[in-house]
């Protein structure tokens, strides 16, 4: 369980030619109050997101602001460009991890 109230994080990852950005921003609180601002393609996921947030803080208000990037591609079709940013959610539950890991220390 992570333990202090105030931080900041971004990290990146990249999976068939779409990069996601995840930054989480936090402030000391007396509950947890979470917020997230997604691009729409992952709005369905803001529940799933919030979840994995909930199961390793106990309190404070955290900001989550998710990007996605499509590479361009040379093809003319915007079909071709389009990602809806699903491949790096796996990335996300690595972050779980990676924060059980640090709640550790």
């Amino acid at each position: 369980m992570v333990t202090s109230m105030t931080g900041y994080g971004r990290g990146e990852a990249t999976a068939r030619g779409i990069t996601a950005t995840v930054e989480l921003r936090s402030v000391n609180s007396r509950f947890l109050e979470v917020s997230s601002r997604l691009p729409r393609t992952l709005n369905l996921r803001e529940n799933e997101i919030k979840e994995i947030l909930r199961r390793q803080v106990v309190r404070g208000k955290i900001s989550v602001v998710v990007t996605v990037r499509a590479k361009q591609r040379r093809s003319r079709s915007s079909a071709d460009q389009s990602g809806d940013g699903a491949d790096v959610l796996p990335s996300a539950h690595g972050f779980e991890e990676s924060a059980q890991a640090a709640g550790d220390h």
